[in-house]
């Protein structure tokens, strides 16, 4: 990652640690569980696009970080609540134990709601004339990862362990690419529009357009990121994604890798990779630091 690319992520992560550690908790095991949650590596890749685009555009630093922690918040409690036995029944998150194994379920499922909620704070404090529309975006966008998450249950099975409940049986009528592109783009592809759009929308002077722009860039950059994880999970080295090789197709799970072969898979990453640089273009034609995070995703196709 260039220079620049470090110095954003730094920053944002000592700005998450300095808000986990200043906020006034009551019970020390839920902040034990978002703290773990949130700090527990990752690449803060929506952040620094966040950060990134905003600066660029001349919005001011201080609603940016705002920003970039609710969307750090808001993924990391969609991710804690995905790893949820009753969800995606993964033990595993960028290669630690998932925080339901670690703190046990109840606590997850807690410290995921706390999450959501500290996003929604973040937002409150930003002083821009378009908070409020920046408020409905961002709750738009906590609702569109809900019905992803829906739509990757009925399509993927739920298996109740317990005796119980119920399971939900897959519908494999329903598992098609079309379909598999509109999950994505709500589970992935809208917090990334999120991120970049709600960049757009804190940065003075914008012309007509920009936030069309924004959200296209954002749905190519979310596609393109979300099937070439797919493909590094059935054919990258376990180092480079932090969990067992090939664990999601083993199972049967409804993504990329499953969906079509090998070729086409990296064929489709590389066009919505290559559209994001289009759109990136018309957004911020002197841009060299998304630029760069394309290109490094780009670079990854040659893992596969």
């Amino acid at each position: 990652m260039p220079h620049i690319l470090s110095k954003i992520k730094d920053d944002i992560e000592v700005s998450l640690q300095d808000l986990l550690q200043d906020y006034n908790w009551s019970c020390p095991q839920l902040a034990d569980a978002v703290h773990y949650s949130v700090c527990g590596g990752g690449k803060r890749l929506r952040a620094v696009i966040c950060l990134a685009v905003g600066e660029q555009l001349g919005a001011s630093r201080s609603d940016l970080m705002y920003l970039a922690r609710a969307i750090e918040l808001l993924h990391a409690s969609s991710l804690v609540h995905d790893d949820l036995p009753a969800l995606d029944n993964d033990d595993l998150r960028r290669g630690k134990p998932a925080t339901h194994i670690a703190f046990g379920e109840g606590i997850a499922v807690l410290a995921g709601d706390s999450l959501l909620s500290l996003a929604f704070r973040e937002l409150s404090f930003i002083e821009n004339l378009q908070q409020g529309l920046l408020l409905r975006l961002f709750a738009e966008t906590s609702q569109a990862i809900c019905e992803g998450q829906v739509l990757d249950i009925l399509t993927d099975g739920q298996i109740d362990n317990s005796g119980k409940g119920f399971a939900v049986m897959t519908d494999l009528s329903q598992r098609t690419i079309d379909n598999l592109v509109l999950l994505t783009t709500l589970k992935t592809a809208k917090l990334f529009q999120c991120t970049i759009e709600g960049a757009v929308l804190l940065s003075p002077g914008m012309g007509e357009g920009a936030e069309d722009v924004a959200r296209q860039l954002g749905f190519n950059l979310g596609l393109g990121f979300q099937i070439l994880d797919d493909l590094l999970d059935c054919y990258a080295p376990q180092a480079d994604i932090g969990k067992p090789v090939g664990s999601d197709a083993a199972r049967g799970k409804y993504s990329y890798a499953t969906m079509q072969t090998r070729e086409e898979g990296i064929m489709q990453a590389a066009r919505y990779l290559q559209e994001a640089h289009e759109s990136l273009g018309r957004l911020l034609p002197s841009d060299v630091v998304i630029s760069s995070i394309i290109k490094s995703l780009q670079d990854k196709l040659a893992l596969i």
